[in-house]
């Protein structure tokens, strides 16, 4: 079968399925060294996702609609922050698509819970796990997304994106990313949120001048080098051949690492690893992005490098001098094409076994 190619402009992320790694992911923000605040901990116990699919009790619970509950910030059972939240159950919602169920919560100005935000509510509210609902988490690895509830509040099932389920239902969320760190500091959480969430909007709102704020004057992206304005360009023209297009980010994993800044001089590079949703017209994936903030001229770190989590090139610690020199990091990129070009003609033969890659980018392409 001969390999279906879209190149097209997307929400910033580069994932390779087949190879792709479960890895928790970094973020990015300034770090302090004490905690400024304590650290609620949750005490919730860890799910075990299940072949089968749940039976749908949404009708079964006995929560009211509408309902709410608020819940303070906190860490859940995989050592995963958020902020204070409400979680939301109203009319409507019940045998949505992934991409109606978005567009549901969006509508009310909320959004997809994530599979923690639903944990930590429904320790606290068991009758939540009576309802099935959608959430905005999935398996990376397998490009899959995360149901949970229809029975008790550990079930939880990974469907494709193109599932449907008449009784499943869509619970809302205020809108919160998880944090994973080892720097405790309420301050350096909070500062992640942010950074994290003005790149979600700038990307949704199909933002070009929010994006500039954000990016370096140069960014790496899938390891080549680009002008900030020619990445800016990108975007535009993806925006415009795919208009229906989101990124939500599940949670973030943050580390520093040390890197090179346009002098050569020694840069405290914030590194975020993220799993996020992301959909790219009439698809829908869950990948992994790596997000790379450097020193700036303009005093606040900026955004240097996007681009995949699994790859063994994806670096930790940027020498931007270099990359800036070389026009790229890693191996040299038009070599690596013209290799792949001849792996693509090699594995389109018949009886060749077929690589699934799902490149959501700049340049998205789709084998």
């Amino acid at each position: 079968m001969q390999a279906k190619t879209l190149c097209v402009m997307a929400s910033l992320s580069l994932v390779v399925l087949a190879g792709c790694s479960k890895k928790d992911d970094p973020k990015l923000t300034v770090p302090t060294a004490s905690a400024s605040a304590p650290i609620t901990a949750a005490t919730s116990a860890a799910p075990t996702a299940t072949a089968s699919a749940a039976p749908s009790a949404s009708a079964a619970s006995s929560l009211p609609v509408p309902w709410e509950k608020a819940l303070k910030e906190g860490v859940a059972y995989d050592k995963t922050w958020t902020p204070a939240y409400s979680i939301y159950r109203k009319a409507g919602g019940i045998g949505l698509s992934i991409t109606e169920a978005y567009s549901y919560c969006e509508g009310q100005g909320k959004a997809l819970c994530s599979e923690v935000q639903y944990r930590r509510a429904c320790a606290e509210e068991p009758e939540l796990g009576k309802i099935e609902t959608w959430t905005g988490s999935g398996d990376a690895a397998a490009d899959q997304l995360t149901v949970v509830g229809g029975g008790d509040c550990m079930n939880k099932q990974f469907v494709a994106a193109t599932d449907k389920k008449p009784g499943r239902a869509t619970l809302c969320c205020d809108r919160a990313i998880g944090v994973r760190t080892e720097y405790k500091s309420m301050d350096f959480m909070v500062a992640t949120q942010k950074h994290v969430g003005a790149y979600e909007n700038a990307l949704k709102g199909r933002d070009p001048l929010s994006l500039q704020d954000l990016y370096h004057d140069k960014v790496i992206f899938e390891n080549k080098v680009y002008d900030r304005t020619k990445l800016l360009e990108m975007h535009k023209e993806y925006w415009k051949k795919v208009p229906q297009q989101w990124t939500q980010f599940d949670w973030c994993r943050v580390t520093m690492q040390t890197g090179k800044d346009f002098e050569g001089n020694d840069d405290k590079q914030f590194q975020t690893d993220c799993a996020a949703l992301f959909r790219i017209g009439p698809d829908v994936h869950f990948a992994m992005q790596r997000i790379i903030k450097g020193k700036s001229s303009k005093g606040a770190a900026a955004i240097i490098y996007i681009g995949d989590v699994s790859s063994s090139s994806a670096p930790s610690g940027i020498d931007m001098k270099t990359a800036i020199e070389k026009g790229f990091i890693g191996a040299d990129p038009s070599a690596a094409a013209s290799g792949s070009s001849s792996a693509s003609a090699a594995s389109s033969a018949p009886g060749a076994p077929k690589e699934k890659k799902v490149r959501v980018g700049v340049l998205m392409v789709v084998d």
